[in-house]
């Protein structure tokens, strides 16, 4: 009567398991394959991932093309991807924690078997082939870590500290997103300006033309005046040239920081050209003062790429906790059921659990943990010192660029009023073809120089940001300038 009874519970238990297995694995699996269909049509030279066209952000501010940025940027996904493949790590790590620790319902690691015998129904060589069904065997098993003496909680804790460090990087990542969309946005501002300053010194040199080959058929001027002039107007179109490429190459440079491909959208529909390109300018940030010692107190405990040293080093030093838990032995329980159809038997016990000698493979391993922990500290310090000669060069250069504006705007109003002195001279003949071209070439500079200092500057500004790990503050406007 037993037998009849026994059977069908243990078949019954093992199917049930199997089922728990199978449905646990049924959602995981999903996700695996559509994640992995996605990654082969990516993959194939033949196919490749639906792009988006006819992006539009005209009319965006510079804080929304930074958002959509940080959106859309591979770079961006790819640290994301970080963050999750680390914390990943640590439930993979919690997945074997003792059960006094602070996950114990992940302790127990159930498993099963079962198998079917065979056996030859005739000794004969003939018959060899020729089998019976034989006897039905299955085991469930139910083990249980009770105690590592701190293996799990040190690799728990280095775990926390690289999903810190990996979150840091994160960060780290959309600050630089934000530096190379707001460079890309200055670059194309500044192209812009110097294309606007490259026509205006054109159209100077073509002045100056006109007025060569009046003076030449009055009599007041000679032949050479007129062949120089024609010279200098075709060296100004050139330079022309010149700007109008930088104009193009600066604005597939803003493509690209967006994470957009010229297939997709196009710079008019990013940041229309504006006809006072160089009348004003545009502000996206207010000036500072704060000194470069006042800048590095606080980001050396706030920039992210401190942060991440520091999460390095407390994971390595929880890396070494790890290792010397390793050289300690394992305190676990198990009980285990198995059957051969009709006899089944149950176990249970403890087990303690010492390597005695592994070839000193354990103290070999806590001797890296300790140089890798020495190396991180030796990265912390080393990027600390990093972060002092950046900043300071960084003020440096925003103060350097705030007084070379300061400079450029003065000498652009010098040079304006020196070419409306040599145009004037130049016409009841006081003064000869050099030096109106020289006031010419000395405007168009000063204007160069101008609009550059000041892009400078605002670059020199967003830059802090990054550096101290703090949030952009936009104080978008314009800026007026001496124009042309």
């Amino acid at each position: 009567m037993s037998f009849w009874v026994k059977r069908p519970s243990m078949k019954a238990l093992i199917l049930i398991s199997a089922v728990i297995a199978f449905l646990a694995g049924c959602s995981t699996v999903k996700n695996a394959r559509e994640k992995q269909a996605e990654a082969k049509n990516l993959s194939s030279d033949n196919g490749g991932r639906a792009e988006k066209v006819n992006v539009d952000l005209s009319g965006c501010a510079v804080r929304a093309l930074v958002e959509f940025a940080l959106t859309n940027r591979p770079v961006m996904v790819s640290s994301r991807l970080e963050v999750e493949n680390a914390r990943l790590a640590l439930k993979r790590i919690k997945s074997s924690a003792p059960l006094a620790s602070d996950s114990p319902w992940t302790s127990p690691t159930l498993g099963f078997s079962a198998s079917q015998d065979a056996r030859n129904s005739d000794q004969d060589f003939s018959d060899a082939f020729r089998t019976e069904k034989g006897d039905f065997s299955s085991a469930l098993s139910l083990d249980i870590l009770l105690w590592d003496f701190g293996r799990y909680s040190a690799s728990a804790a280095a775990a926390k500290e690289r999903i810190i460090s990996a979150e840091m990087e994160l960060v780290k990542a959309g600050h630089e997103v934000f530096r190379e969309v707001v460079d890309a946005y200055f670059a194309t501002l500044e192209a812009d300006a110097l294309y606007e300053v490259a026509l205006t010194n054109e159209a100077e040199c073509a002045l100056h033309l006109d007025r060569a080959i009046r003076r030449v058929e009055e009599g007041e001027a000679k032949e050479l005046d007129v062949l120089k002039a024609r010279l200098d107007l075709s060296i100004a179109r050139e330079s022309v040239c010149a700007a109008s490429n930088n104009v193009a190459t600066a604005a597939a440079g803003l493509i690209r920081s967006l994470g957009l491909e010229a297939a997709m959208t196009s710079r008019d529909k990013i940041l229309p050209r504006k006809s006072s390109a160089l009348y004003e300018m545009n502000r996206v940030f207010a000036e500072t003062d704060a000194s470069a010692e006042t800048l590095f107190m606080y980001a050396r405990t706030n920039a992210p790429a401190m942060r991440v040293s520091r999460a390095e080093l407390r994971a390595a030093i929880s890396a070494v906790d790890a290792e010397i838990a390793n050289l300690y032995p394992e305190i676990s329980a198990s009980a285990s059921l198995s059957w051969v159809d009709p006899v089944w038997t149950f176990r249970w016990g403890a087990s303690f659990v010492q390597s005695l000698f592994q070839g000193m493979r354990k103290t070999t391993a806590v001797d890296e943990a300790v140089v890798a922990m020495r190396k991180a500290e030796a990265n912390t310090i080393a990027a600390e010192h990093a972060l002092a000669l950046e900043i300071s060069l960084q003020c440096a250069a925003r103060d350097n660029a705030r007084e070379a504006n300061k400079r450029a705007r003065q000498s652009l109003k010098e040079a304006k009023e020196n070419l409306a002195l040599s145009r004037s001279r130049y016409e009841i003949g006081e003064a000869d073809r050099v030096d109106f071209s020289e006031a010419v070439s000395a405007y168009s500079d000063a204007l160069g120089a101008c609009v550059s200092a000041y892009y400078a500057s605002q670059r020199a500004e967003a830059a802090f940001f990054p550096l101290t790990g703090n949030y952009p503050v936009y104080d978008e406007g314009s800026v007026p300038t001496e124009g042309n």
